[in-house]
Protein backbone atom coordinates (compact mmCIF):
# COMPACT_ATOMS: atom_id res chain seq x y z
CA UNK A 1 0.00 0.00 0.00
CA UNK A 2 2.89 2.66 0.83
CA UNK A 3 4.87 2.39 -2.00
CA UNK A 4 1.92 3.46 -4.65
CA UNK A 5 0.78 6.09 -2.25
CA UNK A 6 4.47 7.42 -1.73
CA UNK A 7 4.51 7.19 -5.26
CA UNK A 8 1.65 9.28 -5.96
CA UNK A 9 2.12 11.96 -3.32
CA UNK A 10 5.39 12.97 -4.86
CA UNK A 11 4.16 12.93 -8.42
CA UNK A 12 0.86 15.29 -7.23
CA UNK A 13 2.88 16.97 -4.72
CA UNK A 14 6.98 17.65 -5.04
CA UNK A 15 7.01 19.75 -2.53
CA UNK A 16 7.37 16.96 -0.23
CA UNK A 17 10.29 15.10 -2.19
CA UNK A 18 12.24 16.08 0.58
CA UNK A 19 10.05 14.28 3.52
CA UNK A 20 11.46 11.70 4.75
CA UNK A 21 9.47 8.15 3.39
CA UNK A 22 9.26 6.99 7.28
CA UNK A 23 7.74 10.71 8.08
CA UNK A 24 4.98 10.20 5.00
CA UNK A 25 4.49 6.81 5.76
CA UNK A 26 3.06 7.90 9.53
CA UNK A 27 0.62 10.26 7.91
CA UNK A 28 -0.57 7.66 5.44
CA UNK A 29 -1.02 5.47 8.88
CA UNK A 30 -3.57 8.20 10.21
CA UNK A 31 -5.51 9.60 7.26
CA UNK A 32 -5.89 6.41 5.31
CA UNK A 33 -7.99 5.80 7.92
CA UNK A 34 -10.94 8.71 7.36
CA UNK A 35 -10.83 7.41 3.25
CA UNK A 36 -13.80 4.79 2.31
CA UNK A 37 -11.76 2.10 0.21
CA UNK A 38 -15.08 0.89 -0.45
CA UNK A 39 -16.12 4.55 -1.81
CA UNK A 40 -13.04 5.06 -3.82
CA UNK A 41 -12.38 1.92 -5.04
CA UNK A 42 -9.73 2.26 -7.33
CA UNK A 43 -9.06 5.91 -6.56
CA UNK A 44 -8.58 5.07 -3.04
CA UNK A 45 -4.47 5.33 -3.13
CA UNK A 46 -4.95 8.64 -5.15
CA UNK A 47 -7.60 9.34 -2.23
CA UNK A 48 -5.20 9.24 0.67
CA UNK A 49 -2.04 11.02 -1.48
CA UNK A 50 -4.78 14.08 -2.01
CA UNK A 51 -5.93 13.86 2.02
CA UNK A 52 -1.95 13.63 2.53
CA UNK A 53 -0.64 16.44 0.65
CA UNK A 54 -3.63 18.30 2.31
CA UNK A 55 -3.10 17.50 5.71
CA UNK A 56 1.17 17.98 5.04
CA UNK A 57 0.25 21.74 3.18
CA UNK A 58 -2.04 22.66 6.24
CA UNK A 59 0.96 21.54 8.71
CA UNK A 60 3.33 24.06 6.75
CA UNK A 61 0.70 27.02 6.83
CA UNK A 62 0.02 26.20 11.01
CA UNK A 63 4.37 26.10 11.53
CA UNK A 64 4.87 29.48 9.09
CA UNK A 65 2.36 31.32 11.06
CA UNK A 66 2.83 32.99 14.02
CA UNK A 67 -0.93 32.58 14.89
CA UNK A 68 0.21 28.73 14.45
CA UNK A 69 -3.15 26.79 14.25
CA UNK A 70 -5.20 29.92 14.96
CA UNK A 71 -4.00 31.33 11.95
CA UNK A 72 -7.11 33.10 10.31
CA UNK A 73 -6.61 31.36 6.83
CA UNK A 74 -7.59 28.59 8.57
CA UNK A 75 -10.25 29.57 10.97
CA UNK A 76 -12.17 32.31 8.52
CA UNK A 77 -14.04 31.60 5.23
CA UNK A 78 -12.54 33.22 1.97
CA UNK A 79 -11.78 36.78 1.89
CA UNK A 80 -14.90 38.67 0.49
CA UNK A 81 -13.09 42.15 0.48
CA UNK A 82 -9.75 43.74 1.71
CA UNK A 83 -8.90 47.53 1.63
CA UNK A 84 -5.54 48.51 1.99
CA UNK A 85 -6.00 52.20 3.92
CA UNK A 86 -6.54 51.22 7.64
CA UNK A 87 -6.78 48.30 7.04
CA UNK A 88 -9.93 46.44 6.24
CA UNK A 89 -11.19 42.84 5.30
CA UNK A 90 -14.24 40.97 5.52
CA UNK A 91 -14.79 37.18 5.38
CA UNK A 92 -17.33 34.84 4.64
CA UNK A 93 -18.90 33.01 6.57
CA UNK A 94 -16.75 29.50 6.83
CA UNK A 95 -19.96 26.78 7.07
CA UNK A 96 -21.75 27.69 3.77
CA UNK A 97 -23.58 24.99 1.87
CA UNK A 98 -20.17 23.09 2.80
CA UNK A 99 -19.57 20.96 5.46
CA UNK A 100 -16.78 22.11 8.11
CA UNK A 101 -14.16 19.48 6.97
CA UNK A 102 -14.83 20.97 3.32
CA UNK A 103 -14.53 23.82 4.18
CA UNK A 104 -10.51 22.72 5.52
CA UNK A 105 -10.31 21.10 2.63
CA UNK A 106 -11.30 23.91 -0.03
CA UNK A 107 -8.24 25.58 1.89
CA UNK A 108 -5.40 23.92 0.06
CA UNK A 109 -5.26 23.01 -3.64
CA UNK A 110 -4.70 18.79 -2.88
CA UNK A 111 -7.88 18.98 -0.48
CA UNK A 112 -9.67 20.98 -3.69
CA UNK A 113 -8.52 17.90 -5.60
CA UNK A 114 -9.71 15.05 -2.94
CA UNK A 115 -13.22 17.05 -3.30
CA UNK A 116 -13.09 16.65 -7.12
CA UNK A 117 -12.69 13.50 -6.99
CA UNK A 118 -14.95 12.03 -4.43
CA UNK A 119 -17.62 14.32 -6.05
CA UNK A 120 -16.43 12.64 -9.32
CA UNK A 121 -17.26 9.29 -7.83
CA UNK A 122 -20.66 10.31 -6.46
CA UNK A 123 -23.27 8.11 -8.09
CA UNK A 124 -25.64 9.91 -9.73
CA UNK A 125 -29.12 8.16 -8.71
CA UNK A 126 -30.76 4.96 -8.94
CA UNK A 127 -32.91 4.16 -12.06
CA UNK A 128 -34.99 1.29 -11.84
CA UNK A 129 -37.02 -1.17 -14.31
CA UNK A 130 -40.16 0.10 -15.99
CA UNK A 131 -43.01 -2.64 -15.92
Amino acid sequence: MYDEILELIRKIAPEFNDVADEELEGFIDVYADLVSERYFGKHYNQAVAFLVAHQLTLFNIVNSSEAGAGDSSLIAGDVLMEKKGDLQRQYGNVNTSNSEADSLLNKTYYGKMFISLRSALRPIGMMRKCP
